[in-house]
């Protein structure tokens, strides 16, 4: 379930002022980022960037997607750590439009290991699925997830 889409560009997101600070990228390469700190880590798409983070001294999980043109959609979000396809269960339906900002946070996340991934899932107003999108995998610590 958790697979990287061809052609997907880690790019940090700005910063809002709950996130200050500085971002301390170890290695990059393949599908993951290492990283040191909380801070996003962005998937770019047509309409917008889907994007992950730890939180709470890497013991929860935020996944969001910032919505920048396109129609309304209903997204959910789910996230997988460690072995590929083990997920959490997705989060609730949201509505989303453009310049718009949806988020699921998981405060106290089952984390199995140092490797991460964020998924959301879309819908177009009918009601059917319009796409799968995943964020970039990231890593804590020195585990390093080529071929995650």
């Amino acid at each position: 379930m958790m697979s990287v889409a061809l052609g997907v560009v880690a790019v940090p997101a700005s910063a809002s002022a709950a996130d200050a600070g500085s971002v301390t990228v170890l290695s990059t390469g393949g599908d993951y980022t290492r990283v040191t700190d909380s801070k996003w880590y962005c998937s770019s798409l047509t309409n917008g960037s889907v994007c992950i983070r730890y939180i709470n001294n890497f013991t929860g999980v935020d996944v969001k997607y910032v919505k920048t043109g396109g129609s309304a959609l209903s997204v959910r979000f789910s996230y997988g750590s460690h072995v590929k396809g083990s997920a959490t269960s997705p989060g609730a339906w949201q509505s989303i439009s453009s310049g718009q900002t949806k988020s699921t946070v998981w405060n106290n996340a089952s984390i199995l290991g140092d490797c991460l991934q964020g998924h959301m899932e879309t819908k177009n107003s009918s009601g059917s699925s319009a796409g799968n999108f995943y964020t970039p995998v990231i890593s804590k610590g020195t585990t390093i997830c080529d071929g995650w």
